[in-house]
């Protein structure tokens, strides 16, 4: 996993952060994990290591995770023919849950507002 950690930027990575355990061994399939600050990656033999965050991440917790019917995670994050972000397992994928973002217009006032 600490390949995969640096592939991605290490500490400086926008996904991963910091390691906040040691990687935890002994799950399904000979596979482990590690919890870091803004994510866990998981890895097995086979499917190898990958980072897993965010909402695709809670919705594969509340499915089982890796004893759930996808499995472990194949590929980091992706995007799709329409930009629709999406991660790959073992049986199946994730779909990133949409988040509506509406744009707030910058003006003197927001500014004078954030100070």
């Amino acid at each position: 996993m600490l390949d995969k950690w640096l592939e991605l930027g290490g500490k400086n990575g926008y996904l991963a952060g910091t390691p906040k355990t040691d990687e935890i061994c002994g799950l399904s399939q000979n596979g482990c994990y590690q919890v870091f600050a803004n994510s866990y990656f998981y890895y097995t033999p086979e499917t190898g290591a990958h980072e897993i965050s965010g909402g695709i991440y809670t919705k594969w917790f509340k499915q089982g995770t890796e004893w759930g019917p996808l499995g472990y995670p194949t590929s980091e994050e992706l995007r799709d023919e329409n930009g629709t972000i999406y991660q790959q397992f073992q049986n199946g994928r994730i779909y990133a849950p949409y988040v509506a973002f509406t744009p707030v217009p910058f003006t003197t006032k927001t500014f004078k507002a954030i100070l």
